[in-house]
């Protein structure tokens, strides 16, 4: 019935004029249906309307790997690989574009952009065009009008930052700065001020002790105070963190721009990093509105054997209680409170970790 009133809304030269634009459209070779998978495998998939593959052609589409791709032709000078695609049959044409879908290694902001290059005589060529990373972070499409080996590399818009063998990549135009804007004062003042102890006490669930143990992460020293804050708006925040991937997962935190992102032994020691945390997994996270954290600049912790000479301190840093939680026996991040935006992981050896 929805479609009867729909039509007789119009009259009939209208009708017949759309019915014909329907068809011109059709024999003009524009795509006539909606996306379908026409081939997957190993995180890399094909979709687009069927009509534009040729007839009676199987599509094929598996992941390729970054030894792989570079076993097929040399990488361009400087190109850092994020993921591969080996589609067939090699050089098949399609009647108009279909979508070439892969699985990125690491999370990513939406809306990020990598280049996009295709294996032509044994080289790999940049084809002009990009592929975008998606809503959930972890795919990236662009669009194709052949089959060929594919890869995506980082384009200009990222920078790498080398050290001791390993590369941290990031995208240098949209690392946002860390911005808290008109939060709610919980309380703010220095760490034996017994006011800021029992407001710690209340947002973590710590003893008098453990409360103070805390604080003595935190340097009040001249003008310096630590504030606690209830987030009326998001934040964005950066965390160092060993490669173990769980280790991504914690409740201490760094302020966040392009001109703050540190080498790992400079954030060892400006953030006063553990022993056990070689700073070499660099994440980006979003604070969400309501989120409690505790905010100041970080002290010497020489003092303590968990730390190493190194651990000066210095930076600015949060801690947010509630950011991680237990679910079983492992920890999860509480998506009440923060969600990862980015993994801006440095690559390599791991053997060669401070």
């Amino acid at each position: 019935m929805r479609s009867l009133r729909f039509w007789s809304a119009y009259p009939v030269w209208a009708v017949i004029a759309l019915c014909l634009a329907g068809l011109l459209a059709g024999c003009g070779g524009s795509s006539g249906g909606g996306d379908q998978i026409l081939a997957s495998g190993d995180g890399v998939s094909i979709t687009g309307d069927p009509k534009a593959v040729p007839p009676g052609t199987t599509l094929t589409a598996a992941g390729l790997s970054e030894e792989q791709a570079e076993a097929e032709a040399p990488f361009p000078k400087d190109a850092v690989f994020s993921a591969g695609a080996d589609c067939g049959p090699d050089g098949t044409t399609f009647a108009w574009p279909v979508k070439l879908n892969f699985t990125i290694p690491e999370k990513s902001r939406p809306g990020w952009h990598l280049a996009f290059y295709h294996l032509e005589n044994a080289a790999w060529v940049n084809s002009g065009r990009e592929a975008t990373v998606g809503h959930d972070g972890v795919t990236a499409t662009t669009e194709i009008a052949h089959l060929s080996d594919y890869v995506l590399f980082l384009d200009d818009n990222w920078a790498t930052t080398e050290y001791a063998g390993n590369t941290l990549v990031y995208r240098l135009t949209d690392i946002p700065a860390t911005e808290i804007e008109n939060p709610r004062v919980l309380v703010q003042g220095k760490t034996e001020d017994q006011e800021v102890i029992d407001e710690v006490r209340e947002i973590t669930g710590y003893s008098e002790d453990e409360a103070k143990y805390l604080l003595r992460s935190w340097d009040t020293s001249g003008d310096k105070m630590v504030r606690v804050l209830e987030l009326r708006e998001p934040c964005y925040a950066t965390r160092y963190a060993s490669l173990n991937p769980a280790d991504k997962l914690g409740r201490w935190y760094s302020t966040s721009d392009t001109d703050n992102i540190y080498l790992p032994d400079k954030a060892r020691s400006w953030y006063a990093l553990p022993n056990v945390n070689t700073a070499l997994n660099y994440t980006l996270y979003r604070f969400k509105k309501g989120a409690v954290v505790i905010l100041g600049t970080c002290a010497d912790m020489t003092w303590s054997p968990v730390f190493g000479p190194y651990a000066t301190g210095g930076g600015e840093q949060f801690y947010a209680p509630n950011a991680t939680k237990w679910v079983v026996d492992h920890p999860e991040l509480n998506p009440e409170v923060i969600e990862l935006a980015a993994e801006l992981r440095f690559v390599g050896s791991v053997d060669s970790a401070p």
